[in-house]
C-alpha cells in the first residue's frame, strides 16, 4: 500500500500542524510504510538540515516540497500544483487534512482510482453544536464539509467526541479515532527535585485558551514561588496581552514570556518543566480537541492539568498521569499546591505520564491508521 499525504500549510512555520504532520510522517517511516509527505516550500536551508535543526530527526523522511514562491500562502495555486504532481504519482491511498483540497482529491479518486481519507481536526457542519459564532470563511468551510465529507472514503478523527459529531450528520462514512501522537525520548532524565515552573505551551489564541482564568490560578495559589512559563509568543501583540495580564493579576515577577521555537529547541526548556497546564475554554468545538501540547508534556513525563474536556478524557486519567478539572481557580490552584507539596507523588504522576507517551506515541498512531486502511479496504 502506497499513501500519501497532503497539507497545505508551510513547512517549516511556527504552526502546531508543522509538527503534527512531521512527526506524524515518522512514525510512518519508522513502520516502514511506503509514505510521501507533500507540503510547501517555506525556507531557503535543505530538507536535511530543516529535519535534524528543527526537529531532531537525523535520517531522511520522504518529502516532496512545494515550491511556490511568493504565492505559496495561496490555497488555489498550491492545491493545482499538488493535483499536478499527484496526478503523475503512483499510490493507493491519498490522505489530506484540507477541505480545500478535496474537490482535487476526488477528482483524483475518480482518474487513478485510489481511496480518498480526510483527516480532521476541527468540525464545522453544525454551528450549534460546534458552539463558537460563525465567520464568513467558517460559513465557507461548513458548506465544504457538507458537499465533500460524504463522498470521501473515510475519516481520521483526533477524538472520540469528534467522531460522534461527524456520525450524527454522516452516518454511512467509516470512521477512524487516531488521537495526536506523542514524541517519546529516547532516556528522559528524572527529575530529583522540583524547578517551581509551571509551564503552557502553544497558541496564545484567547479564543480558544482562557488565559484570564489561568492568571486568576496562580493569583490565588498559596504556592508563591512557582512561575509560569509561556511558550509560543508570535508577535508583539502577543508579548502585549500577556504583560497585561501580569499586570493585572501582579504577577509580572512570576510570569516569562518565551517566543514560539522550533520542537528541538522546546526539548531543552522541557527539563525545567514541572507541570503542564491546558485551560481551554469549554465549549462544544474545543470538546473535540487532542491538543498537541498535552502530548508534548506527556512525551517528558510532565503532568498535565488541563480543562476538563471530553476529548481528553482517554487521554488523561485523574490523578495517575494527570487532572481533567472544571475550569474553577480555587481547584486548580488546590491542585497544584499539593502537587509541590509531595515529591513523591508527583514522581509517580510523572512515571505514569511516560507510560502514556510509550502508548500513544507516532509510530503507534502510524500503524493504526495503516491497519485500518489495511483492512477496510483489503489491500
Amino acid at each position: 500500500m502506497k499513501i500519501k499525504y497532503f497539507h497545505h500549510g508551510l513547512w517549516p512555520s511556527n504552526s502546531p500542524s508543522t509538527t503534527f504532520i512531521t512527526y506524524n510522517a515518522l512514525g510512518f517511516i519508522h513502520n516502514k510504510i511506503d509514505f510521501e509527505l507533500i507540503t510547501t516550500k517555506n525556507s531557503k536551508r535543505l530538507t536535511d538540515q530543516i529535519l535534524k535543526k528543527d526537529f531532531d530527526i537525523h535520517h531522511g523522511l520522504n518529502i516532496h516540497i512545494i515550491k511556490a514562491g511568493p504565492l505559496k500562502r495561496k490555497h488555489l495555486v498550491i492545491s493545482i500544483f499538488a493535483y499536478f504532481y499527484l496526478l503523475k504519482s503512483n499510490f493507493d491511498i491519498l490522505i489530506t487534512r484540507n477541505l480545500h483540497f478535496l474537490p482535487y482529491a476526488l477528482l483524483l479518486r475518480k482518474q487513478k482510482n485510489i481511496k480518498v481519507i480526510f483527516e480532521s481536526h476541527d468540525f464545522f457542519t453544525d454551528e450549534k453544536l460546534r458552539g463558537i459564532a460563525y465567520d464568513t470563511s467558517r460559513k465557507k468551510l461548513q458548506k465544504r464539509e457538507k458537499k465533500y465529507i460524504p463522498k470521501v472514503d473515510a475519516i481520521i478523527c483526533v477524538s472520540e467526541i469528534q467522531k460522534e459529531y461527524y456520525k450524527k450528520y454522516y452516518p454511512k462514512n467509516n470512521f477512524l479515532t487516531a488521537v495526536t501522537g506523542i514524541k517519546t525520548p529516547k532516556t528522559p532524565k528524572q527529575k530529583k527535585d522540583f524547578f517551581y515552573n509551571v509551564a503552557y505551551i502553544g497558541s496564545f489564541n484567547d479564543k480558544i485558551y482562557d488565559f484570564d482564568f489561568l492568571f486568576s490560578v496562580f493569583d490565588k495559589m498559596s504556592e508563591k514561588e512557582v512561575n509560569l512559563i509561556l511558550i509560543g509568543a508570535r508577535n508583539r501583540n502577543d508579548y502585549k496581552f500577556i504583560q497585561g495580564l501580569s499586570k493585572k493579576y501582579h504577577l509580572e515577577k512570576r510570569v516569562h514570556i518565551v517566543k514560539w521555537i522550533t520542537p528541538t529547541q522546546l526539548e531543552d526548556i522541557k527539563k525545567t518543566i514541572d507541570i503542564g497546564v491546558v485551560p481551554m475554554i469549554i465549549n462544544p468545538r474545543n470538546q473535540i480537541c487532542s491538543p498537541l501540547k498535552v502530548m508534548e508534556y506527556l512525551s517528558v513525563g510532565i503532568p498535565v492539568i488541563a480543562s476538563k474536556l471530553r476529548g481528553l478524557e482517554n487521554i488523561i486519567t485523574y490523578e495517575k498521569d494527570g487532572f481533567l478539572l472544571e475550569n474553577k481557580k480555587e481547584k486548580w490552584a488546590s491542585i497544584i499546591d499539593n502537587i509541590y507539596q509531595d515529591f513523591g507523588k508527583y514522581q509517580k504522576l510523572s512515571t505514569e505520564a511516560l507510560k502514556i507517551a510509550q502508548r500513544l506515541s507516532w509510530d503507534n498512531r502510524a500503524k493504526k491508521i495503516y491497519d485500518f486502511l489495511e483492512t477496510k479496504f483489503k489491500y
